[in-house]
């Protein structure tokens, strides 16, 4: 018998667990606390699990975001949060399962739309697919050290974090966003625990045209989890392989994620592998959709089509919005 069980009390360890059964190697207590229990300005996570004859079998969590659309309106959504299935559970249905109980979810803590990001050669991605989500483009990138890109001389370094520094760069992020569908944060400090509060540790770094970067200090690499630029000062793929240049001075590698086509274009110049993805989008509640001028039927595909007139527009998603 399948049965669905939501925030249920006294299993974290239990679903961590089968979390990392069927990641390979998803995370410890501290990285599941902050995705999972954290407290945020936000409405707190909520936790599906899916279970088959009492034993687990799928599940997922669905945090809650503010996003802004490039009319200016604003909308909440829900975002996959690990998303999983053992292996023995695949192919059953329990992955579609798992994600309609997060539509219905979205939906109920008052979400307009369910976002989720997945690798393209994924089953995930396939599966997202066939539910009919909407599918913007993105990609995955990593810079691996090279025998000669380990000696070349950093022009970033850390900066000292104060709050002006944030204040700049929470300003920057800003004005660089609109235009786009993308995660807005109500203050400097809801910026500041998504991107610098991570469980692995952060720095920022900067170069002389003020250009920065948030570096999350990962086990196995470091993750760019913002670039935030003046484009005037530097093209995008010098400032990509400058960043990447000064984690390769550490003997580290460094990856990151873009929505962004021309940092896409610009990536293999600056050293960079790509590998593509999607952000899929599901709506939850077309009510909350028609308010801000998005009613559009059942049809979550058309979000991504331009000429569709239910267009969200195109997206900027930085690596710290991803959770």
């Amino acid at each position: 018998m399948i049965e669905i069980h939501i925030n249920t009390s006294n299993i974290e360890d239990e679903y961590l667990r089968h979390l990392n059964l069927a990641y390979g190697n998803w995370g410890d207590r501290q990285q599941f606390d902050w995705y999972f229990k954290r407290q945020t300005s936000y409405r707190n996570p909520d936790v599906i699990l899916l279970t088959v004859d009492g034993r687990f079998a799928a599940g997922s969590g669905v945090s809650y975001r503010q996003v802004a659309l490039p009319t200016g309106a604003e909308i909440s959504v829900g975002v996959v949060t690990g998303a999983w299935t053992l292996s023995e559970f695949r192919n059953q249905g329990c992955f579609a399962r798992v994600i309609q109980e997060c539509v219905g979810v979205t939906c109920e803590r008052g979400g307009a739309l369910l976002l989720g990001f997945v690798r393209a050669d994924n089953a995930s991605s396939r599966q997202m697919a066939r539910l009919g989500s909407a599918m913007f483009p993105t990609w995955y990138l990593r810079s691996r050290i090279t025998a000669s890109s380990k000696d070349v001389p950093p022009v970033f370094a850390p900066a000292g974090l104060n709050d002006q520094l944030l204040e700049t760069i929470f300003e920057r992020m800003k004005v660089q966003g609109r235009g786009y569908a993308r995660m807005t944060y109500g203050t400097v400090k809801d910026f500041s625990d998504q991107f610098l509060g991570r469980p692995a540790g952060t720095e920022i770094v900067r170069d002389r045209q003020e250009n920065f970067g948030v570096i999350e200090k990962r086990a196995d690499a470091d993750v760019l989890q913002l670039m935030s630029h003046c484009e005037e000062a530097v093209s995008c793929a010098e400032l990509m392989a400058n960043i990447s240049a000064y984690s390769h001075a550490q003997g580290r590698e460094l990856v990151s994620f873009t929505t962004l086509p021309s940092v896409r274009a610009a990536a293999p110049a600056a050293g960079f592998e790509v590998r593509d993805g999607f952000l899929t989008v599901l709506v939850a509640n077309e009510a909350t959709l028609r308010q801000v001028g998005l009613g559009m039927g059942n049809d979550s595909r058309q979000l991504a089509e331009p000429r569709s007139g239910f267009f969200l527009g195109p997206w900027l998603v930085h690596g710290g919005d991803r959770l």
